[in-house]
């Protein structure tokens, strides 16, 4: 097993440090993962305190034959610059360096090309099926700690479960879960340039909400027959599809 220094999107605006990792027989094409983040700014490993989530698995995935290219996101390395953007989606966040990432994998002579997948972590996760139908066109997923929800409902769902600690916790965060729901109401009524000028929290507008919520990764699975596995889960994706559509997907819950 070794690791390869790469960059996804060299020569572009948003060039990302990564990292290909190997595993030591490529006497024969191996199959290979990308590693789409979670939520907020995680470097390549998606550190976390002492956690390297990312590492782990690429180095696990090395010792069983399967290659995988991980990488900086693009709000690690580029936030200040990104910070500009008022219409800022998912789009631009991740999905964009996720289909380079990916194209890199096909262009590589020691990878089968017909046995490629998007591995995504939580919100890296909600996106895979996304990723996947806008260009990537993998052999299939891997959904880890992903969700059937829009993204606005987990927000609310996260507030209500913080507030529920000590007294003075839970009126704090009870007011501001009263604030962000009255932010939220009708957003899939209002027009892209009103949800543009409302904002969220920083930077963000509501507009980022709206954009990725119009369609879930349920709605998405509902077209793919590819195949799917999907770990760790809150309300099991394979819920949300109706009876039949289920056969490629193996769901494992918490």
């Amino acid at each position: 097993m070794y690791s390869e220094k790469i960059v996804v999107g060299a020569g572009s605006e948003y060039p990302l440090n990564g990292l290909m990792t190997l595993p030591s027989d490529l006497s024969k094409s191996v199959p290979a993962v990308v590693m789409v983040h979670g939520s907020g700014a995680s470097n390549m490993d998606e550190k976390v305190l002492k956690l390297t989530p990312f590492k782990d698995l690429a180095e696990g995935l090395a010792r069983h034959g399967i290659a995988s290219l991980r990488y900086d996101k693009r709000t690690f390395v580029h936030g200040r610059k990104m910070i500009r953007n008022k219409s800022l989606t998912v789009k631009e966040e991740t999905i964009e360096d996720a289909l380079l990432a990916v194209q890199m994998l096909k262009r590589d002579p020691r990878i089968d090309h017909d046995r490629i997948f998007i591995l995504g972590h939580s919100m890296g996760a909600m996106l895979a099926p996304r990723i996947d139908a806008e260009g990537a066109d993998v052999k299939g997923l891997i959904m880890m700690a992903g969700t059937p929800c829009r993204l606005e409902e987990i927000v609310l769902r996260q507030l209500r479960q913080a507030g529920r600690g000590s007294s003075v916790l839970k009126k704090i965060i009870g007011l501001e879960y009263r604030f962000y729901k009255k932010k939220f109401r009708g957003l899939y009524q209002m027009s892209d340039e009103e949800a543009k000028r409302k904002k969220f929290a920083g930077n963000l507008s509501l507009y980022y909400f709206k954009e990725m919520g119009q369609k879930t990764a349920a709605d998405y699975l509902l077209t793919s027959k590819k195949p799917v596995l999907i770990l760790g889960i809150t309300g099991c994706l394979r819920n949300s599809l109706p009876a039949g559509r289920t056969r490629n997907i193996n769901c494992i819950p918490n």
